[in-house]
């Protein structure tokens, strides 16, 4: 019933003076309220470029207007609204404030999100950048707590294992320290004994050196007494010699005389 279709059509009310229009796939009105019935509208100037888009902005009667298109295939209908320009606008002015309103509430909700989101990174970041400076100073027992499971969470777990690890190692280090300065003041004292033993050894040293020399002093005075009482020795059996000398030549002159 097209008299059903067009009054339905006509009801649809569209910004302040658009209207809707229908029309087959021939280009033939079924509704419009500026045509009759079967008027043909292929020539009207923006006919060819209504049916290639859906959406067009064109003029009609020297006014900028809009042009929506729908085409419906059950029917091979084809189905428009049109509005002009300055409805849009109207409408725009009438929603301006509480697009701004809306808008300011947004921007209002965004940032509270963003801050608080921000808060929840940078708190935990801080922290861990407060505890970073205690360790720096050589406090090991401060731990970062974070009770977040996502990458925060795992960066304050790990300083925590960290620290840890570093108060392992010191303590390792002070361990071993403290067994290298009792090793070295047993060496110490060991190096010290051997020492003393050394002095002792080179005094007995020194004092067999002494001896031996006054030994040699001895010996060579002996070997002096022993020289001189052989050459003593010498001049004696040299007299005798001579006294047997004169001994025999007397004997051998009185046995002349006889």
């Amino acid at each position: 019933d097209l008299a059903f279709l067009a009054e339905l059509a006509a009801s649809i009310e569209i910004a302040n003076t658009g209207y809707a229009f229908i029309f087959d796939n021939q280009g033939n009105v079924l509704y419009h309220p500026s045509y009759e019935q079967n008027t043909s509208l292929v020539d009207i100037p923006f006919y060819q470029d209504f049916m290639a888009n859906d959406f067009l902005e064109t003029e009609n009667n020297g006014e900028q207007v809009y042009i929506n298109r729908f085409y419906n295939e059950q029917m091979n209908w084809q189905i428009g609204s049109i509005y002009p320009h300055e409805d849009v606008k109207d409408a725009y002015q009438d929603l301006r404030l509480p697009i701004i309103i809306v808008n300011a509430i947004f921007i209002l909700i965004v940032s509270f999100i963003f801050f608080y989101i921000i808060g929840r990174i940078l708190n935990p970041l801080r922290r861990v950048a407060q505890v970073a400076e205690l360790v720096a100073e050589g406090n090991l027992k401060e731990q970062v707590v974070i009770r977040t499971e996502d990458e925060i969470g795992q960066l304050g777990v790990s300083f925590n294992n960290m620290t840890t690890g570093l108060k392992t190692m010191i303590h390792a280090v002070d361990d071993t320290a403290g067994k290298l300065n009792t090793f070295s003041l047993d060496v110490s004292a060991s190096i010290e004994e051997n020492v003393q033993s050394i002095h002792q050894v080179v005094d007995h040293i020194q004092m067999v050196a002494n001896q031996s020399a006054e030994q040699l002093q001895a010996t060579a005075q002996v070997q002096r007494v022993v020289n001189n009482m052989g050459d003593e020795v010498n001049h004696i059996a040299s007299n005798m010699n001579e006294v047997k000398a004169v001994s025999y030549t007397h004997l051998r002159a009185h046995e002349t005389e006889a």
